[in-house]
């Protein structure tokens, strides 16, 4: 059974660590300097209750074609580890209107990555052990 988890997780990551290769070289790269955080809020609510999410984002200052910009989005907040004065490689992608943080749990392996590989790994497990069921080892006998 864990060599199933194993082989879909690997599968996973592979294919995550060549599609953000692609991203990574497809994109602009600028050094950018950590300011500040700015604080974003989420409220759901439902039937029973009200709940409120708060993450800290990254506010980034860089210089990108002769015009300085300041940066921040809610996604980069759920997982940082970034401080202020921190420096930070910032990716650029004008064709998608796209920019991103280059660290390992904004760009590399984020947290809806670490979500749906976990997800993948569970069901693919369950499908799989289902399907080519693991022939179990006869006991050994001692005399």
């Amino acid at each position: 059974m864990k060599r199933y988890f194993l082989i879909i997780f690997c599968l996973y990551v592979g294919f995550n660590t060549v599609y953000n290769t692609y991203r990574y070289f497809q994109s602009d790269k600028v050094l950018a300097k950590v300011i500040g955080f700015e604080r974003y809020k989420k409220t759901r609510e439902t039937r029973t209750k009200t709940t409120i999410e708060i993450s800290d984002s990254p506010v980034v200052v860089y210089t990108y074609k002769n015009y300085d910009w300041e940066a921040s989005d809610q996604k980069w907040g759920h997982i940082n580890l970034l401080d202020i004065g921190d420096e930070v490689t910032v990716l650029i992608n004008e064709k998608n209107d796209w920019i991103g943080l280059n660290t390992f749990f904004q760009f590399w392996f984020t947290l809806n990555d670490i979500f749906i590989s976990f997800s993948l790994c569970c069901v693919g497990t369950i499908v799989l052990e289902s399907v080519f069921p693991t022939k179990e080892k006869a006991p050994k006998t001692w005399k």
